[in-house]
């Protein structure tokens, strides 16, 4: 069943989609930029758990 729902999110969506094809995503875009998050996310963690980078806490500075 296709309502006026269905129709007005099908014209929110177009301005987007053509967005990503234009900029040469294709349909796959929303897609290949989680992919790309992830990877980034994946690659920080590594080097987070291998010992590579630490996170140091910033030096306590007691309000004026």
């Amino acid at each position: 069943m296709t309502g006026a729902i269905g129709v007005e999110a099908d014209c929110r969506r177009r301005p987007l989609r053509q967005l990503f094809v234009r900029h040469g995503y294709g349909d796959r875009g929303p897609e290949r930029e989680r992919d790309k998050a992830r990877t980034i996310k994946q690659g920080m963690m590594q080097e987070l758990l291998t010992g590579r980078i630490r996170l140091v806490e910033p030096p306590f500075t007691p309000y004026p």
